[in-house]
């Protein structure tokens, strides 16, 4: 009878060591949450298919990312999982990208690949404490990563109003004049092709009184840090009608907000410009608190 129990947990021990690897059906979203000293935290929804007769059921998945063997990234999935047998499930996966890791190579090739193929080495332990292990071959399309990089490296570059003054002013209209400085850290060069940027009364909810303008048709070399001539026209009617209270204190607050297009080998993308300033009517006085 020892025997028997001895063959019998062998063959359950061999058939759970048998288990196929899930696989990713499809990369559903990709967000980004964070960047700290190159590493790109993420938040990726994927499908998973278990291709076996049983379910999967486990906890403390972890996986490696590899392009050509070399280790792109690392992640885990954060709760217990269960995957039915034959079926397809959705799972969000806590993904870190190692920005410095990637191969020139694949730099290179961000905006002229459809799709990256990846490997993802994984473990996870099952309800019965064995661990396993697997390899995933998968195609990231290009558009999820090529969007998620291209963004942080806007945000962290950033666009900044420098030296806002006021140029005139009658009673119609105040024209503001300033530098709108941008460094390209990318490993490109970029075009600022237009923007979409407004001047409202408030942060929220506020009303429009005018608009920034910005040289546009402006090749940016890689590398290269610019200051930018730019505008900011405000309909002063407008301007004091929504805000005549604040006279009564000294300053009006003015808020810039919307998109700068850019285009990046001949792919579009729309960098944030948020700028919240003061104007002081009675002196003249200009004051950038936030941006």
């Amino acid at each position: 009878m020892q025997h028997f129990y001895t063959l019998l947990f062998l063959v359950v021990l061999s058939s759970c060591n048998a288990i196929t690897p899930p696989s990713i059906s499809s990369l559903d979203s990709m967000r980004i949450v964070s960047e700290e000293n190159g590493i790109l935290n993420t938040r990726v929804s994927v499908t998973l298919e278990n291709s076996n007769k049983f379910k999967i059921s486990g906890r403390d998945l972890t996986f490696g990312v590899y392009f050509h063997g070399a280790m792109l990234g690392q992640g885990k999935l954060p709760e217990s999982f269960e995957l039915k047998a034959k079926e397809l499930t959705p799972v969000s996966l806590e993904m870190q990208l190692f920005l410095d890791s990637i191969p020139d190579s694949l730099r290179l090739g961000l905006f002229r690949m459809d799709s990256i193929p990846l490997t993802m080495s994984l473990t996870f332990q099952s309800k019965l404490g064995l661990e396993h292990s697997g390899r995933i071959a998968f195609n990231l399309p290009m558009d999820k990563l090529q969007s998620a990089l291209v963004k942080q490296y806007f945000l962290n570059s950033g666009f900044e109003i420098k030296d806002l003054k006021l140029e005139s002013t009658n009673q119609h209209f105040s024209i503001f004049k300033g530098d709108l400085w941008f460094i390209n850290t990318l490993p490109f060069d970029i075009n600022i092709l237009n923007s979409e940027v407004f001047v409202y009364n408030q942060r929220r909810n506020g009303v429009n009184v005018g608009e920034v303008v910005i040289a546009d048709s402006l090749i940016i070399k890689q590398g290269e840090k610019v200051l930018i001539p730019t505008t900011i026209n405000v309909d002063n009617m407008k301007a004091l009608s929504s805000g005549f209270g604040k006279i009564l204190t000294g300053a009006l607050d003015y808020f810039a907000m919307g998109p700068v297009h850019v285009s990046l080998k001949e792919v579009t993308f729309k960098v944030p410009l948020a700028v919240h300033f003061s104007y002081n009517p009675l002196n003249g006085r200009v004051i950038i608190l936030e941006q």
